[in-house]
């Protein structure tokens, strides 16, 4: 399959992860992490299974770290009166470190898919300003949220990070549906 950024492999579809259970994962975690500006955002309109994360800076590929992962703990509705995405989808995620190495998270990538059929690719630096380093046993909790004009979209992705041992680690944000409710 070939993209603006070069051939890409086939997705792998035998990780064990939070979010197995779907028919094709969006991502394919051989490929490396691009350097980018933070914040970047980048619509696109892509087919399942073809987002790949590229190259963040020199050697191999991140692999899965055994023990990191991530919950999707509460979802919260509002609604943005006169703004041009009314929808706004506050989403609360923790970020456990069962491992026994330390891992710092240097970035991170959602895919948000809307009703219409378009794509949002948002890619950044750390997590919420920060590049927060989660000792074994620990856990990072923040808040954010996704803005939307439709009435419904899903977002899943990523986050990347460095371990103790200078090992490059992604550990994937679960799949979670925003679904403006009926008043």
């Amino acid at each position: 399959m070939q993209s603006r950024f070069g051939s890409l492999p086939a997705p792998i579809s035998h990780l064990a992860s939070p979010i197995s259970h779907l028919p094709s994962p969006i991502f394919d975690l051989r490929s490396a992490i691009p350097a980018r500006p933070p914040d970047r955002i980048v619509p696109l309109h892509v087919a399942p299974g073809s987002v790949t994360f590229q190259h963040m800076s020199q050697g191999c590929a991140p692999v899965e770290l055994e023990g990191l992962r991530v919950t999707v703990d509460k979802l919260v509705y509002r609604h943005l009166a006169a703004a041009e995405k009314p929808h706004s989808f506050v989403y609360f995620i923790t970020i456990h470190n069962d491992s026994d190495v330390s891992v710092t998270i240097r970035g991170r990538k959602w895919v948000v898919k809307h009703a219409d059929g378009t794509t949002l690719v948002v890619e950044g630096d750390g997590v919420v300003g920060q590049t927060p380093t989660i000792a074994p046993g620990a856990r990072f909790s923040y808040n954010s949220q996704h803005l939307i004009d439709a009435r419904h979209a899903v977002a899943e992705g990523a986050y990347l990070g460095v371990d103790d041992n200078g090992r490059r680690v992604v550990t994937r944000i679960p799949l979670f549906r925003m679904t403006v409710p009926v008043v």
